[in-house]
């Protein structure tokens, strides 16, 4: 058995003449997805500029990348691939962020082929060369084990698979071994797996995935949880009823939690016309001249009609106010109804 890669990396095998060497691939080689490797440039587009940033929304994540080089005319000719990410696809939408408005380029990811290339080369006493290269891709007829799995997907290789030393090395500087970088499915050979400026182990610690950026989803970053000092595992860290990342005070319950819903039905004497439906936390000025269709918060002709409201401080008085302009204007005749 031999390990195609020495400890500098370099993927080479030297045999003598008439030495058998049994080969075997502990990788899948992940074809067309996985990390990026480069981009294709279908079109240049015009206006960019070097730095500005590739953005990529899709199944993937940790993808860093800019502009390289443009031209004169601010035409890409080049990308730069800083860090290639995990798990994208071909389907994956790809943006560039233009600092100076440029527009119309069209890039496309490459992924690695998923297959190596075995070359022989030998020279025989009368000087003549040999040469002969066959193409090899791994064979997906085992399925991999939840270690190996991990293992080829951030390392390309499995090879270590049952080495039980290995499982306790730290690769990177995170605090964390290669067993507990699996249990988390973070990557082995980077700190912070998600680049959202939290390691993996001070993720693990706060209580957040150290693979998303925003482990809860409530639109405050797992960094900016941190910092508030809220729940990054929580929406709602104060429980108010209003999620982290919309709360002007993520840490004290002012926000309320009641909700007020209700349906606007027609009845058999219902009158034509546009009814307007107005909501408010102070009484209403009674002149019915300071409702209009553009102050309302429901405007419509067709019933039934759903109202709700969310997030409202428990105690507090609210005021509605609904009528049917069946004259098609804004007076005294409208047919009034006035709740609280």
């Amino acid at each position: 058995m031999v390990n195609l890669e020495d400890s500098s990396g370099k993927r080479e095998l030297n045999a003598t003449n008439e030495e058998e060497v049994l080969l075997h691939l502990y990788s899948l080689l992940r074809e067309d997805l996985g990390s990026i490797i480069d981009f294709e440039i279908l079109d240049g587009g015009t206006g960019y500029s070097p730095g500005d940033q590739i953005e990529i929304a899709g199944s993937g994540y940790g993808f860093v990348g800019n502009v390289a080089h443009t031209d004169l005319a601010g035409l890409i000719t080049g990308v730069n691939v800083a860090h290639g990410g995990y798990s994208y696809s071909l389907g994956d939408v790809i943006s560039i962020n233009s600092i100076g408005g440029g527009s119309g380029a069209v890039i496309q990811p490459v992924f690695a082929p998923g297959t190596i290339v075995v070359e022989a080369n030998t020279t025989l006493d009368n000087g003549v060369e040999l040469n002969k290269s066959i193409r090899l891709g791994p064979s997906k007829l085992r399925d991999l084990s939840s270690k190996a799995y991990w293992m080829n997907f951030y390392l390309d290789t499995f090879y270590h698979e049952s080495n039980e030393s290995w499982w306790m090395d730290n690769l990177d500087s995170d605090a964390l071994t290669n067993r507990e970088e699996w249990a988390q499915f973070s990557n082995p050979l980077v700190d912070d797996t998600d680049g959202d400026g939290l390691n993996d182990d001070d993720e693990i610690t706060f209580g957040t995935k150290p693979t998303s950026k925003d482990t809860d989803e409530d639109g405050l970053g797992d960094l900016n949880e941190s910092i508030e000092a809220t729940f990054g595992y929580l929406r709602d860290s104060d429980h108010d009823g209003i999620n982290d990342g919309v709360d002007l005070n993520p840490i004290t319950p002012d926000g309320g939690i009641g909700a007020l819903s209700f349906v606007l039905h027609e009845d058999k004497t219902a009158y034509d016309g546009t009814f307007h439906l107005q909501f408010s936390a102070t009484p209403f000025d009674p002149d019915p001249a300071t409702l209009t269709a553009s102050t309302a918060d429901l405007n419509g002709t067709v019933f039934p009609e759903f109202f709700y409201r969310s997030n409202l401080a428990l105690g507090q008085t609210y005021y509605v106010r609904a009528f049917i302009d069946y004259l098609q204007e804004l007076t005294t005749t409208a047919l009034w109804v006035n709740m609280t």
